[in-house]
């Protein structure tokens, strides 16, 4: 493995990888936690967060790329990270702690050289492992180093609320759903819809948002709750 890690020296896909680190970490949980875990095989950044946000566990890459060395075992990253960075580090671990099952998003960072990036963190809640110290697992990695282009979204943030204000009450229902991590079956019985019915809103949900998957709309709830422009919405 390079030293520098940058998008064209990896190896492995991040869905690969992802799967590889799932499967050792949910293993590793079998054991009760005592056998050691290796996570330093792998390329990314992998860390396993407590309930209390504290990081429990932690691979030398992501000592070397976000502690520049050091552990953070015990710590929360909220001081080591972008203030924009810390608060979506905040509000994605409290909605895997709140119930979402799994979370992946594109956020801006720093990397060691000091160039400002684009990455992509993976979240997944850890109910396979009942102690309170290894809730959420992290897995992130590099995209790009941001240029001009990558840094312009398509739309403003306000642009996009307008849009989320002018759903219904149903879309509006099957998107808190989405957000919460809910089975189509259970958004159904909410709304009073067949699962074919919910599936079918919530891809026009998408398209009217320019979006390929339903985690893009728990993305976007994020930044407008970061933003302060969405307050209590679900």
């Amino acid at each position: 493995m390079g030293l520098c890690l940058l998008p064209s020296n990896y190896q492995t896909t991040f869905e690969d990888e992802k799967n590889r680190i799932i499967a050792a970490v949910v293993e590793w949980g079998q054991t009760d936690c005592r056998m050691e875990l290796n996570i330093d095989q792998f390329e990314s950044l992998v860390a396993i967060k407590g309930s209390d946000r504290a990081i429990s566990a932690e691979n030398s890459m992501f000592r070397r790329y976000i502690m520049q060395g050091k552990s953070a075992i015990g710590l929360t990253l909220d001081d080591f990270l972008l203030p924009e960075l810390s608060l979506t580090s905040q509000k994605t671990d409290g909605l895997i702690l709140d119930g979402v099952s799994a979370l992946e998003f594109d956020h801006f960072g720093v990397w060691d050289s000091g160039r400002r990036c684009t990455m992509t963190t993976f979240k997944r809640h850890l109910g396979e492992i009942e102690s309170i110290k290894y809730k959420i697992l992290l897995i992130s990695r590099i995209k790009g180093f941001v240029t001009a282009e990558t840094d312009s979204p398509k739309r403003s943030l306000g642009e996009y609320l307008v849009l989320l204000q002018k759903l219904d009450a149903t879309d509006q229902t099957i998107c808190k759903g989405i957000i919460q991590g809910d089975a189509t079956r259970d958004i159904a019985n909410r709304v009073g819809l067949t699962c074919r019915s919910v599936e079918l809103r919530r891809q026009k949900v998408l398209d009217l948002f320019g979006f390929q998957r339903p985690v893009e709309i728990v993305k976007l709830i994020v930044r407008l709750e970061e933003n302060g422009l969405l307050v209590g919405w679900c």
